[in-house]
């Protein structure tokens, strides 16, 4: 049988792609917080990774 739910890594994987999709279209000072929050959410999840 396969998984019945994805791992937690593709969750947010997907989640932080929609995120910096959005991110990109926001103007100045907006874009650059809402990637620093993208680029934070990804090393969370990434256990530990640089």
């Amino acid at each position: 049988m396969g998984r019945s739910f994805g791992s937690v890594r593709m969750g947010v994987k997907e989640i932080t792609g929609r995120w910096e999709r959005v991110a990109r279209t926001l103007p100045g000072a907006d874009r650059e917080a809402a990637l620093r929050v993208v680029a934070m959410a990804k090393r969370h999840a990434s256990e530990g990774g640089p």
